[in-house]
């Protein structure tokens, strides 16, 4: 079609961003710590030490934070670049679009005309939906993944492919529609919850609607994506080929990813149970005929789609680890302030900032303990390698005492 173009994946770019917003507020504060402790210096006493080092902690935590904010919205940017996507003419750039997605509020209110402008509206709204429902980050883009897949069994067109991938893409963009607290509670949905949850397919819908004369029927994937083949699904309760292509292809492939995919809040269910999942589900969920192409996808090309972690919740003996790894990222918060702590406690220690602890021990010939004198003004890290030298010194200086007297005993006497 005229004035189309192609965007290309650019995996590497993505990569180096999410690692630049990862390390970066973890570096930031860490830095922080250390220059203020060295500008400061150690006071005196054991109260001024310890307000100062809650000082260091207090300013390396909103370092980080602050760090953290700024870095994240970068994420947008990168989750554009992991796209290889046909988009409309005078679409702007992904680094434009990205830009614009921190602000979804004006984004769900403006009303483009444009082709080129609608899907960068819709893009830019993609990558914010990750953000707003944090329990399936990634599951969009995995969605549309297999929908590839199916699209290669079923050997549609060239174009019909890029369509369907913008579906797959799409299918849940309603839930930004859905209020957060409803998107990410731990436990099972009220009524009142379930219903507002319903809605997201016809929310999505009306999203969408100024890209469908650009995505043709394709467009119908999104509010169809929740019909089931025997008319018992939802928001309209169509049934059979009354549901579009699209809607038929997604639904299998959005009920495949939320059974694998690895969540802090459930355990994955293995490839095989999932696609066994599937076949019974056919002609009662699902059109039967969709199923039978994605059974014939290899096992090893879903794995690669499915990822390392869902292949880690596979195997029997590491059962647990994949949903442990989902786990660390929730924990991210208290690490943030473990690094803080770090930060803080690295400025008081090239800084020389911690009061010295000796432990009281016996002295043995192997031991020797710094004098007063070169502790007075030291840091940590100078008591420490201190330590470190003289006890290697005298370790060695009594192995070779040992080695030339054979007939004493090979214990060192302890002095009380």
């Amino acid at each position: 079609m005229q004035g189309e173009q192609r965007w290309r994946r650019r995996p590497l770019a993505a990569f180096l961003i999410i690692a630049v917003v990862r390390l970066l507020p973890v570096v930031a504060s860490f830095a922080s710590g250390v220059v203020l402790g060295n500008i400061t210096g150690r006071p005196i006493g054991l109260v001024p030490s310890a307000l100062w080092l809650a000082g260091l902690l207090l300013v390396s935590t909103i370092v980080l934070v602050v760090a953290d904010r700024l870095a994240s919205r970068a994420l947008p940017l990168a989750s554009l670049l992991k796209l290889s996507m046909l988009v409309p003419d005078k679409t702007p750039s992904r680094f434009t679009i990205a830009l614009k997605s921190h602000n979804t509020t004006h984004l769900l209110k403006s009303s483009p005309k444009e082709p080129g402008e609608s899907a960068a509206m819709v893009l830019a709204l993609i990558s914010q939906l990750n953000a707003h429902d944090r329990r399936t980050r990634g599951h969009s883009e995995r969605v549309r993944a297999y929908t590839d897949v199916v699209a290669d069994e079923l050997r549609l067109s060239e174009r019909d492919r890029d369509m369907l991938r913008w579906a797959g893409l799409l299918h849940d963009i309603g839930k930004l529609r859905v209020s957060k607290t409803t998107l990410n509670k731990p436990g099972k949905p009220n009524d009142r919850e379930w219903e507002e949850l319903k809605r997201h397919p016809s929310e999505g819908a009306k999203i969408v609607a100024p890209l469908k004369p650009w995505l043709g029927h394709w467009a119908s994937a999104v509010v169809q994506h929740h019909e089931r083949w025997d008319g018992k699904g939802y928001p309209g309760g169509l049934a059979g080929l009354q549901i579009s292509l699209g809607g038929r292809i997604v639904a299998v492939a959005d009920a495949f990813e939320t059974m694998t995919a690895v969540r802090a809040y459930k355990q994955a269910m293995s490839l095989a149970d999932a696609r066994e999942e599937l076949v019974r589900c056919a002609g009662t969920h699902f059109d039967p005929v969709i199923v039978r192409a994605f059974m014939r996808v290899s096992l090893g090309r879903l794995r690669v789609l499915m990822g390392p972690l869902a292949w880690l919740a596979e195997q029997p003996f590491l059962a647990g680890v994949g949903q442990a790894g989902v786990r660390v990222a929730a924990a991210g918060a208290k690490a943030g302030v473990g690094v803080a702590a770090a930060g803080a406690a690295a400025g008081a220690a090239f800084s020389g900032g911690l009061p010295e602890v000796v432990e009281h021990r016996p002295i043995t010939a192997t031991t020797s303990v710094p004098a007063p004198d070169d502790v007075e003004g030291r840091g940590l890290i100078d008591v420490f390698i201190r330590q470190r030298l003289a006890t290697t010194s005298s370790s060695s200086s009594s192995s070779s005492s040992t080695s030339s007297t054979s007939s004493t005993s090979s214990t060192t006497t302890v002095v009380p």
